[in-house]
């Protein structure tokens, strides 16, 4: 759906791996895409052929090539094709399409393709049926979730499994069992349905399990006797396996670290996976039986989406550079002016009340942490200093305190601390976790979501001191981006399917509770409130692009902003004034993301920074309304293959060794 990032990062810890000290690991690396340009996302058919995702024409498109990237074709022309995967057979290729939120899937071989599914409900894609015909794919409709499969070609849907719950399910290799993470209270745990009897067991209790939609596609070990997940019941992701006859769980990996993207290897020995272990995102392999992890790749770019080669001698992945700075431009078109410098990934600006600082998330000293740095140039100070994640983090009006978002028990918290630094006070510590918090114009609450209590995540209000937390709505859908308060703090905005199927539609809530009233509908982004609380902008994507509306906060006829025919328009953000709306076009003849403002009464828009080194994004105001801050990274990507026979022979040389 749309085309949002985030990423984190967390520290390295002192537990058993493998780092070869004065190994060149480069010297197994190969490129199978030119240095320089924007592939990403591959997949890798039993003949060994790539199908991999590229930009062309500011256009999204799957291109097949030989193993060793040679004689690349295109084989889609939607406007945003994603997510390509080979069929069992080599003979098509599964894809997300962006334009019509739905699954289609194109011949290995070249020629048209063909709609899966047409429904308004969002779909993603997981995968094929092992040894069959079928697309997996989950389907997010009203009020739940749930995995279904359709038949390629024919376009039969079915429901792959039968509960009420919502749910993320993969059968087993030969059919006989489906494992499934179930989702109910805020909690996500493993269970195992077994065909022939038709019972469904429980394998995990803890409520941390889980695993992202496009990887629950690997979990199943290749002989079927287990299946892989994460847990971060230790308060990093660690990787498990449970074996689906016993019940029996261990351990796979033991760090302080977020490990993620597990791959069995074809011969079901190994296990790869990305990790954020030393302060960046690198490929390691384990023995899948235990033993020491074992480094693949040892660079700042960023490693994912894992593949193994059919034979299991090498890893194909993509990899893309990490470095992100934070920026400010002038609205009065004075040059842009670098903030940040130095390595890791700096996003998530906030500038505060009076101006001065800007707050941010980094991953500069290897673990997300918040940091603050003068709007005017100078130092960047750490404000947090934990193992896992922190951030990203929001001023109180007052510009006394910080609320931020952390995992430091396992799951997305909410914690306040003192601007000027000091001691973090959690406000909420609850299994289900809480995120997407907004502070009330008087700082005197803070709103949130939650999945506590429910199955699907509500709106949630607490005192910025603390207490007790109250529910405001009871959601029959979902949440997208957070709250937006009301000047006079009576209502709430959301943006979310509270009473609808299908895509998303922008709501109005009183505080104190009650039914959400429906302001619009469609396939929508957050939605943004304007200083005076009188109207709404937000983006509509149709047919593959995206238009930035305006709404009356009461209801009303919408009005649309950019009128482009061809055009991808996201993150509104009002003037302090309210005045104009800064946002990001993309900008399609030349796949650019640049910043821009315009009228908030309509008009044309004016550039204001644009790089084609660089992906820019975050785009938020000061408080005078003079400048922007907003995060440029460098917006390139390659596929490539590692070499692995060697490095797992020094492994298998090396012996079992305690922890992962």
């Amino acid at each position: 759906m749309k085309r949002l990032l985030a990423a984190s990062l967390v520290l390295l810890a002192g537990t058993a791996c493998q780092e070869r000290a004065g190994t060149d690991l480069t010297a197994y690396r190969t490129a199978l895409t030119p240095d320089g340009g924007r592939a990403y996302a591959p997949d890798v058919a039993p003949d060994g052929r790539l199908v991999f995702t590229t930009q062309v024409e500011g256009k999204s498109a799957l291109w097949v090539a030989g193993a060793d990237g040679s004689g690349a074709t295109r084989h889609t022309f939607g406007v945003w094709d994603a997510n390509p995967v080979w069929s069992p057979d080599g003979t098509w290729i599964a894809f997300y399409q962006d334009s019509s939120a739905n699954i289609w899937a194109v011949p290995g071989a070249g020629g048209d393709a063909v709609p899966l599914t047409a429904t308004p409900e969002n779909e993603g894609l997981i995968g094929w049926v092992p040894h069959g015909s079928r697309v997996l794919f989950q389907r997010t409709g009203r009020g739940s979730f749930s995995t279904w499969e359709v038949t390629v070609p024919g376009a039969q849907e079915s429901r792959l499994l039968d509960i009420d719950v919502p749910h993320a399910a993969m059968p087993s290799p030969d059919g006989s069992r489906i494992a499934y993470f179930r989702f109910a209270a805020g909690q996500r745990t493993l269970w195992v349905w077994d065909r022939a009897t038709d019972t469904h067991r429980q394998l995990t209790t803890e409520g941390f399990e889980g695993l992202a939609i496009p990887n629950i596609r690997h979990m199943w070990s290749p002989d079927g006797s287990a299946v892989i997940y994460g847990s971060g019941r230790t308060g990093s992701q660690d990787l498990w396996i449970a074996d689906v006859t016993s019940g029996t769980l261990r351990q796979l990996t033991r760090h302080l670290a977020d490990e993620f993207s597990p791959r069995w290897s074809p011969d079901g020995q190994w296990v790869a996976f990305t990790s954020n272990r030393g302060g960046q995102e690198d490929v390691w392999v384990i023995p899948s039986a235990g033993g020491q992890a074992l480094r693949v790749t040892d660079d700042p770019e960023a490693e994912g989406t894992l593949r193994w080669s059919t034979d299991g001698t090498a890893l194909v992945f993509d990899r893309a550079p990490t470095t992100a700075h934070l920026w400010t431009v002038g609205t009065d078109g004075t040059a842009p002016r670098q903030l940040t410098t130095g390595r890791g990934r700096d996003g998530g600006p906030r500038v505060s009340p009076d101006g001065a600082h800007v707050l941010f998330v980094s991953d500069r000293s290897g673990s997300g942490d918040l940091w603050a740095v003068p709007l005017a140039g100078g130092e960047p100070q750490r404000l947090t200093d934990s193992p896992v994640d922190d951030g990203p983090g929001w001023w109180s009006p007052d510009g006394q305190t910080i609320l931020f978002v952390s995992r430091r028990g396992g799951r997305l918290n909410l914690y306040t601390m003192p601007a000027a630094g000091g001691a973090a006070t959690a406000l909420t510590d609850w299994p289900a976790g809480a995120h997407d918090p907004a502070w009330s114009p008087d700082g005197q609450s803070i709103a949130f979501h939650s999945g506590r209590d429910a199955t699907r995540e509500d709106l949630w209000v607490i005192a910025a001191s603390g207490g007790e937390a109250r529910r405001v709505t009871t959601l029959d859908g979902g949440l997208d981006g957070p709250p937006v308060w009301s000047p006079d703090a009576r209502s709430l905005f959301f943006t979310g399917t509270a009473d609808t199927p299908g895509p998303e539609a922008v709501y109005r809530v009183p505080v104190v509770g009650g039914a959400p009233v429906r302001l619009v509908g469609g396939d929508l982004s957050p939605v943004r409130l304007s200083p005076d609380g009188r109207q709404v902008t937000y983006a509509v994507f149709e047919g593959g692009y995206g238009y930035l509306h305006t709404l009356a906060a009461e209801g009303g006829t919408p009005r649309r902003l950019t009128t482009d025919a061809v055009a991808y328009d996201i993150l509104p953000e009002w003037s302090p004034d309210g005045s104009q709306i800064v946002f990001m076009p993309y900008d399609y003849p030349v796949s650019l993301e640049y910043i821009a403002v315009l009228p908030a009464d309509g008009g044309a828009p004016r550039t204001l920074a644009k790089d084609p080194a660089r992906s820019l994004g975050g785009p938020v105001w000061t408080p005078d309304g003079s400048a922007i801050v907003y995060q440029g990274v460098d917006a390139s990507a390659q596929v490539v293959r590692v070499r692995v026979t060697e490095l797992l022979e020094q492994a298998r040389a090396a012996g079992p060794s305690e922890g992962g």
